[in-house]
C-alpha cells in the first residue's frame, strides 16, 4: 500500500512455494530462493552461519520448521502474513489459519465419495485457464488419479532409463484416457548434470537428487504449458511416512501394513525411526565426538517446537507425526520435483488445494493406514484406469492392500508347485 507505506507479503495455506525473507533493522529483503538471498549480502555483511540446521539436514535429509542455514534468513511459514508499516521497528509476522485436526464421522464410503469430488474440483480449478497441460505420469496411483480426474487428458510424459515395465503402464493408462503419451529417456548421468541448478532451486536443504525433471525442456515445453504433478497425494491420503510395517509371509514382505505403536515419547520415536531419515550412512562421523551430545538435544528440541504447533492444531499421537511432513510442503524433499520443472514450464500441484487439505486432516488413521479410502476414491474417479496395474506390484490397482498381499501369496504359491 504506497499510500500508508506499508508492506504484506501472504502465501497460501500449504507454504507451497518457498518464500525467505531477512530483516537487518532497517531493510527487509525477500526471495523465493534461499540461495539468492543467501548470496545477496552486502560488502562486509558476513552471514550468521547455523551447523546445527546443517546437521539436522544431514540427518533428516530435509529442514523442518522456519530456520535455514543462516540464522537471520528465515522461511516464511505456512498460512502467515508478514507485515510491515511505516512505523514499524520490525516486520509482524501473523498466522491466519491452522490446519484443524478434529476427525471426520464420515464413513469410509461416504469420505471416499468426498475426497474423489474434492480431487476432481481441484484438478478443474487448476486446468481452468485454458493453457496446454502436461502430466508426469507414472505407473503408480497419484499422477493416474489426476489422470481420471481430467476432463480434458493433458499429454502425459514418463521419464525412465529405458522402456520398462513402469512405461508400459502410462502407455497404457494414457491410452485409456485418450491422451498423448512421450517416452522421455532419462539420461545416464542426469544427476551429475544438474547438482549446481538442484543446489541454487532447493537452497540445499533437501537432497538434491529430486530434482528429477530437470533438462526435459526440449521433450515437454513445445508440448505443454504448464505440467501437472500428483505430488503430495500419497503423503497425504496414504500415510506414507506413518510408522508403519509391512508383515512378512514365507519370508516375504506383504503388501499391507500394520501400524507399529509411538511409545511414550512421540518425539523420541520419530527421530529414531522416521522412514526418511539418513540410513545407508551414520551423520555423526562429521561431527566433533565433544558436539554430538549437544546436536542430538537440538535435533530434538527442532521436532519438538514442530510438534507443539501441530498441539495448538488439535493433532494428537499419528496426527503429531503427520503433521512434520503436512507442515510447509515445499520444504518437503519430493517438492524440488516441481523446482525442477520450474525453469521451463509452470509445475502445479492438484494436490494443494484447501478443501483437500481439510479432508487429510479429518481423515482418521484407520481410514489412510493400507490406503483404504484412497483407492476407494480412486476408483471413483475411474475405474478403467484403476483396473490397470500397478507397476509397482504387478497387480490391478483397484485391489485392497490386503487383497494384493493375498494375490501375492498365491503366485508366490503357485511358481513353487510349478
Amino acid at each position: 500500500d504506497p499510500g500508508e507505506r506499508s508492506l504484506s507479503l501472504i502465501n497460501d495455506r500449504f507454504a507451497a512455494r518457498p518464500f525467505f525473507y531477512s530483516w537487518d533493522g532497517r531493510k527487509l529483503r525477500a526471495a523465493t530462493s534461499f540461495k539468492r538471498l543467501f548470496d545477496s549480502r552486502g560488502a562486509g555483511e558476513s552471514p550468521t552461519l547455523a551447523p546445527e540446521t546443517v546437521f539436522e539436514f544431514l540427518y533428516f535429509r530435509r529442514v523442518f520448521g522456519a530456520k535455514t542455514y543462516d540464522t537471520a534468513i528465515h522461511f516464511l511459514p505456512q498460512a502467515s502474513v508478514l507485515a510491515l508499516g511505516r512505523d514499524a521497528r520490525a516486520p509482524r509476522l501473523d498466522r491466519y489459519w491452522r490446519p484443524n485436526f478434529e476427525k471426520t464421522r464420515l464413513s469410509r464410503e461416504d469420505f471416499a465419495a468426498e475426497l474423489a469430488d474434492a480431487i476432481r474440483q481441484s484438478v478443474a480449478l487448476y486446468a481452468s485457464d485454458g493453457r496446454r497441460l502436461g502430466l508426469m505420469l507414472s505407473g503408480g496411483l497419484d499422477a493416474r488419479g489426476i489422470l481420471g480426474a481430467s476432463q480434458n487428458p493433458p499429454v502425459c510424459f514418463t521419464n525412465a532409463p529405458r522402456r520398462n515395465n513402469e512405461v508400459d503402464v502410462a502407455e497404457k493408462l494414457a491410452a485409456i484416457a485418450g491422451a498423448e503419451h512421450v517416452f522421455i529417456p532419462r539420461p545416464e548421468r542426469l544427476l551429475d548434470g544438474v547438482l549446481d541448478g538442484s543446489v541454487y532451486l532447493s537452497g540445499g536443504m533437501t537432497v538434491y537428487s529430486e530434482a528429477q525433471f530437470a533438462d526435459y525442456d526440449a521433450a515437454i515445453a513445445p508440448r505443454a504449458d504448464a505440467v501437472l504433478l500428483g505430488l503430495a497425494l500419497d503423503i497425504m491420503f496414504c500415510g506414507h511416512y506413518l510408522p508403519k510395517e509391512q508383515p512378512r509371509f514365507f519370508g516375504r514382505p506383504a503388501w499391507h501394513f500394520h501400524l507399529r505403536p509411538l511409545g511414550s515419547d512421540i518425539c523420541k520415536t520419530f527421530v529414531e525411526t522416521v522412514s526418511y531419515r539418513l540410513k545407508t550412512s551414520d551423520p555423526f562421523v562429521v561431527v566433533r565426538a565433544e558436539k554430538r551430545a549437544a546436536l542430538m538435544d537440538r535435533i530434538r528440541a527442532s521436532v519438538a517446537e514442530v510438534m507443539a504447533e501441530g498441539r495448538i492444531c488439535g493433532a494428537r499421537d499419528y496426527g503429531l507425526w503427520e503433521f512434520m511432513h503436512l507442515h510447509n510442503f515445499a520444504r518437503h524433499y519430493s517438492f524440488l520435483m516441481a523446482a525442477s520443472v520450474e525453469p521451463y514450464a509452470e509445475a502445479r500441484i492438484p494436490s494443494m488445494e484447501n478443501r483437500l487439505y481439510d479432508l487429510v486432516c479429518a481423515q482418521p488413521v484407520s481410514y489412510k493406514t493400507n490406503w483404504d479410502v484412497y483407492l476407494r476414491a480412486l476408483n471413483l474417479l475411474s475405474p478403467a484406469l484403476m483396473d490397470v496395474r500397478n507397476a509397482n506390484t504387478n497387480i490391478k490397482a483397484r485391489y485392497p492392500l490386503r487383497v494384493q498381499t493375498a494375490i501375492k501369496i498365491a503366485r508366490a504359491a503357485s511358481n513353487r508347485v510349478l
